[in-house]
């Protein structure tokens, strides 16, 4: 009952049970409570962070089975892209390694925080 209270759900005096009144009165305002209206907030700066950190991580491991099994990589490229690219070969250089880190990051990034922004706006 006290955590109900804390959270605004029942008025501190209202937490006193000490008839069967109490309990009742208790009891319909608990039933009034419908946690489903409840508005929670995106914190859009945390989960732009957020995302943008783990596609770094997903870059750097993607990058490294292309550098070990490019041949392998290749093949499952051309397989979730409905494309025979058997016939491609791999251009992998620092650079192109570090533009597409910081790139698919940042654009990864910038989507997460319009997405929660989007979504804090449009839930009113």
């Amino acid at each position: 009952m006290r955590i109900l209270a804390e959270k605004g759900i029942l008025e501190e005096h209202d937490v006193q049970i000490k008839t069967l009144s109490d309990l009742i009165e208790w009891t319909r305002q608990l039933l009034k409570w419908k946690p489903w209206r409840l508005k929670m907030k995106l914190n859009a700066n945390a989960l732009a962070l957020a995302v943008t950190s783990v596609v770094a991580v997903v870059w750097v491991v993607c990058s490294i089975i292309v550098a070990l099994l490019p041949s392998l990589s290749m093949n499952m490229t051309g397989y979730m892209m409905h494309s025979d690219f058997s016939a491609m070969q791999w251009s992998m250089s620092l650079g192109g390694f570090v533009a597409g880190l910081v790139m698919w990051s940042i654009f990864a990034g910038a989507i997460a925080w319009l997405i929660a922004t989007l979504y804090n706006r449009f839930s009113g």
